[in-house]
């Protein structure tokens, strides 16, 4: 056989190689992918929506002292709030503890009021108001982390922060602050692997009287690890839970926000989440629009 049918037989059979080799290696890769995002193995990504500078202003006043952290009861969005914040006090070199106001020790020089949803006297959280009145009758100055007003609570703290703007209207003196949760830094799976879930209050909070019909996974959710990767799961998610919301923004998904009993809400969605991406919908049909709008 001549050396030209040679170099040909050579170059078909290069080319037969190399079309096995790219068809194999595709169809593997697919396989894989599709492997690792139904079996949720795949990467994980670090996410945090506002970094740390942001929050300057919270902790500054507490360097050099010897600080007692008072925890706000609450549900597991609270908590996610209570992860932030433990973070944050460690970026910011803070010396803290949590204490029990029974039994205060002398070396603690001031007391801090976690963040959340329960300010105000008229708030319906009686047993966070009477954890604030017994932190006054300690007689060291208080400092209240970022949180709403429900109503006024003109009582001599030492300093306030709010959340959401629309809160300096019960508390004129406060400072506005993000909400500590968005500061939370954490891994997220990379990709969701379903569509859409609801998640509505069926609680005090709840606006909506057909809540019943939908799903609110706190009656799932064992801890925040369980809190954050139900999020994550999801391309979209529709909800009046706050800090679902924020986890929602967290792991990267979209948010429709849904309003709940007072202003929190759309405060939150008008002074920072709109700026983090998130959307707003006054009623359940009004965020089926918006979802199927942007589709």
């Amino acid at each position: 056989m001549g050396k030209g049918k040679n170099d040909q037989l050579n170059a078909r059979m290069y080319v037969l190689v190399f079309y096995d080799s790219f068809v194999w290696g595709y169809a593997t890769g697919i396989w894989c992918a599709t492997l690792l995002k139904y079996m949720n193995l795949e990467t994980k990504v670090e996410r945090q929506l506002l970094r740390e500078e942001f929050f300057a202003e919270v902790f500054s006043g507490l360097k050099g002292k010897k600080i007692g952290f008072v925890k706000p009861l609450g549900n597991l969005g609270d908590e996610l709030i209570f992860s932030a914040t433990c973070q944050l006090f460690d970026y910011f070199k803070i010396d803290w503890q949590e204490v029990n106001l029974d039994s205060v020790s002398k070396e603690i020089e001031e007391l801090v009021y976690g963040g959340g949803g329960s300010m105000g006297l008229e708030s319906p959280y009686l047993e966070n108001i009477e954890l604030r009145k017994k932190m006054l009758a300690t007689g060291l100055p208080i400092t209240i982390f970022p949180q709403s007003f429900i109503s006024p609570e003109p009582l001599p703290y030492k300093k306030v922060f709010v959340r959401e703007k629309e809160s300096l209207k019960f508390y004129p003196n406060a400072v506005l602050a993000p909400d500590l949760a968005l500061g939370f830094k954490t891994t997220v799976q990379k990709r969701p692997v379903k569509k859409l879930t609801f998640v509505l209050r069926k609680d005090g909070e709840s606006v909506f009287s057909h809540r019943t019909l939908f799903n609110d996974f706190y009656q799932y959710a064992n801890n925040l690890e369980d809190y954050l990767n139900f999020v994550a799961n999801y391309e979209t998610v529709i909800t009046d839970r706050l800090h679902v919301g924020i986890a929602t923004l967290i792991a990267k998904r979209r948010l429709i926000l849904l309003p709940n009993s007072y202003h929190k809400n759309r405060s939150m969605y008008e002074t920072w989440l709109k700026d983090l991406g998130a959307s707003f919908a006054k009623s359940i049909p009004k965020a089926l629009f918006l979802l199927v709008k942007k589709q």
